[in-house]
C-alpha cells in the first residue's frame, strides 16, 4: 500500500513540476518568461547588469506590453492594443491600416494617399497655408551682399547713419529717407 501511494504521490509531483512555470527545462538557450510563463530564447530577454544570469526575467514582448498598457490606459476600440488613440478612440495604427490619418494642424480626418505626403501629419491644405503664409512674410535682414555695401556707402557719407529699422519701414531692401 505504502509503495502505491509512493508512486501516487510521485506521479502527482511530476504533474504539478511540468505545470509550475518557476521550475526551468534543460533547453540550452532557452528561457522562461516570469510574466507569460512560455520559454523563449535568449534573445528575446533586454539585458541586466544586476542580475545573476545577466538576463531580465521578462521578456521584451510582455515588458513592452506593460509600458503600453501603463503610458495609454485606454484600450483602441478597434484591436483592444493600448496604444496612442486618435479623437475618435481608435488607435493609429488601426486609422493607417484602413488608410486614414489625422491631421495635427486641423485635426481633420482624411485619406492618408489623397491628402498626406509621404509620412508626414500635416495634410497637404494645412501644409500650403502655412507655405503661403511664409512667402508673404518681409524678411527680417537685408541681403549679406547688401548690407555691405549699406555700410560703405553710409561709411563714404553717401548715406545717413541710420539706427535700427522695423519690418515695417524697410520696403525690398530700400532704407526709408530720414529727411523728415
Amino acid at each position: 500500500m505504502e509503495k502505491f501511494e509512493n508512486s501516487l504521490q510521485g506521479s502527482r509531483l511530476r504533474l504539478v513540476v511540468a505545470k509550475n512555470p518557476r521550475i526551468s527545462y534543460n533547453l540550452e538557450g532557452m528561457n522562461r518568461c516570469s510574466q507569460c510563463g512560455l520559454p523563449k530564447p535568449e534573445s528575446d530577454f533586454h539585458e541586466d547588469s544586476k542580475k545573476r544570469s545577466k538576463k531580465r526575467s521578462t521578456c521584451a514582448e510582455c515588458r513592452s506590453k506593460a509600458y503600453f498598457k501603463r503610458r495609454y490606459p485606454i484600450p483602441c476600440a478597434s484591436c483592444k492594443e493600448h496604444r496612442r488613440l486618435a479623437f475618435n478612440g481608435v488607435c493609429v495604427e488601426c486609422l493607417e491600416s484602413q488608410g486614414l490619418r489625422v491631421c495635427k494642424t486641423c485635426n481633420n480626418m482624411l485619406l492618408k494617399h489623397l491628402h498626406f505626403y509621404g509620412h508626414r501629419q500635416v495634410c497637404t491644405a494645412c501644409l500650403n497655408m502655412k507655405l503661403k503664409q511664409k512667402s508673404l512674410e518681409i524678411p527680417q535682414h537685408f541681403d549679406p551682399v547688401l548690407e555691405k555695401v549699406v555700410e560703405s556707402m553710409r561709411a563714404r557719407g553717401l548715406l545717413p547713419a541710420v539706427a535700427s529699422h522695423s519690418q515695417a519701414e524697410v520696403v525690398d531692401g530700400a532704407v526709408p529717407d530720414q529727411s523728415e
